[in-house]
């Protein structure tokens, strides 16, 4: 970017991650870009797909980085086999690119080099910074631009963790240290149920996301997804230990988070406080009303949540 030449990257979000589901970008020769990205089957970035069709599978190695890239141009039959690479790069412990020519190669307009299947963006318009959360994170320096909001969250205010190839720190905010002391405590609640009702409890979280979906609506997205985890628990594992779950996946952020972090997790709360009293006082109700509607439990919650929210219940920040 120069004062009379600016390159314009937009990003667009339709849930409340910090990962983009597309990004425009517009040059100053007049040509522009528009690449929507989709996840592999791990959750992790999976490819890139141009607006004509034409796709990118984006390959990482073990440690998140994007290592190279398999262009499949649009039109191309489904019995063609991919047989070229886009390039090949590698980088050092904190994230500088060895060949910075092949990084740029494979990581595509967003900059998804180091840690690129984790959705962070290093490009020039950042002036090399990785847009790493709430934060910018200097690889060549090893340390973030501006203080932890997260007092102790690293071993001062501005570095990265000390060991970058086995602790992460990809929200700029919260310390290996607190999300590994909040996974414990899920985890040591689920166990604690019993291994059928524990197993039972972990196909209700994950099915909870996955029928969710997307909404535009971050708050919308929100009340959605917790309803349909506090009903499948209630009517699998019971309210009590619904409860249990619900408040061990907000273990420490009330008093560890940041001011949004707290916000969020008070909406949660909320959210799984009011989703269990409606199941408690609704259970007959929702049960014959599922059997009626003829969907499966999952996706009637689904529209459930959403005639809900639509008159006006459920937390909101």
């Amino acid at each position: 970017m120069t004062a009379s030449k600016t390159t314009t990257t937009t990003r667009h979000y339709t849930d409340g991650s910090d990962n983009p589901a597309w990004i425009e970008t517009a040059r100053p020769d007049g040509t522009s870009e528009t690449l929507r990205y989709t996840s592999s089957i791990s959750g992790d970035l999976g490819a890139s797909i141009a607006t004509d069709g034409g796709t990118s599978l984006m390959l990482s190695n073990i440690h998140g980085d994007t290592v190279t890239t398999i262009p499949i141009p649009a039109g191309t039959p489904g019995t063609t086999a991919a047989t070229t690479i886009a390039g090949w790069s590698s980088y050092t412990e904190y994230g500088t690119p060895i060949d910075p020519a092949q990084t740029a190669a494979v990581g595509t307009s967003a900059g998804y080099g180091w840690l690129g299947s984790k959705e962070r963006s290093t490009t020039t318009e950042t002036a090399g910074l990785t847009l790493m959360g709430v934060r910018f994170y200097n690889q060549v320096t090893g340390a973030f631009t501006s203080l932890d909001p997260i007092a102790g969250g690293n071993a001062t205010a501005y570095n990265y963790p000390t060991d970058p190839v086995n602790s992460f720190d990809l929200n700029g905010r919260e310390s290996k240290a607190n999300r590994a002391k909040r996974h414990a405590v899920t985890a040591a609640t689920c166990a604690s149920l019993g291994r059928p009702r524990c197993a039972v409890a972990t196909g209700a979280t994950v099915t909870a996301s996955k029928v969710a979906g997307r909404f535009a609506n971050d708050n919308m997205a929100n009340a959605v997804r917790h309803f349909i985890w506090m009903g499948l628990l209630y009517f699998s594992v019971g309210k009590s230990a619904a409860k249990r779950l619900g408040d061990a996946h907000e273990y420490g952020l009330a008093t560890n988070g940041t001011a949004k972090e707290r916000k969020d997790s008070a909406r949660d709360k909320a959210n799984n406080k009011f989703s269990l009293n409606y199941f408690s006082s609704h259970e007959g109700y929702v049960k014959s009303a599922q059997r009626k509607s003829g969907l499966s439990t999952p996706k009637y919650l689904r529209k459930l949540a959403i005639k809900l929210y639509n008159k006006g219940y459920f937390a909101r920040v």
